[in-house]
């Protein structure tokens, strides 16, 4: 295994999202990973792209920014041990925000076949990423909602 993919499965081993899927599956997950880097102001993610992949963040930090009706706001700063970009895979939507790396970054970038193919036999993994969703869903609703208050 290179060192790439030691450094990938080692970080999958500590992440919760991973913690119920099984070894050989965890080995697929590292084969499958890419690990990149990225330096602050470069874009992970950007709205309204067509979602082909998640990431898991390992170092670092990211900032989430969504525009709506010409307005943006900063619904989150994400570090170590977030899950980026799930969002689209899981809807079928196109990408809800941008996110932007903060200081020097390393993720590890997952094709969607990992999501729709891989995990399926784990329902607990979806599960988990389904209430991302849902939490987000939210947090962004009630961001938008202040700032168009702070506008009246």
């Amino acid at each position: 295994m290179s060192d790439q993919k030691e450094r990938i499965r080692k970080a999958i081993d500590k992440a919760f999202l991973f913690e119920t899927v099984d070894s050989d599956t965890k080995d697929t997950l590292a084969n499958m990973g890419t690990l990149q880097e990225f330096q602050p102001g470069d874009v992970l993610i950007h709205q309204g792209d067509d979602g082909d992949c998640f990431y898991y963040l390992i170092e670092g930090q990211v900032q989430i920014a969504a525009t709506k009706d010409n307005q943006t706001a900063v619904l989150a700063n994400l570090g170590e041990g977030s899950v980026l970009g799930e969002i689209a895979l899981l809807t079928g939507e196109p990408r809800t925000a941008n996110v932007t790396a903060m200081e020097p970054t390393q993720a590890i970038r997952f094709p969607e076949e990992v999501l729709t193919d891989t995990l399926d036999d784990f329902p607990k993994v979806k599960e988990l990423l389904a209430r991302v969703l849902v939490y987000r869903a939210k947090s962004t609703i009630v961001k938008f909602a202040r700032l168009r208050q702070n506008q009246a």
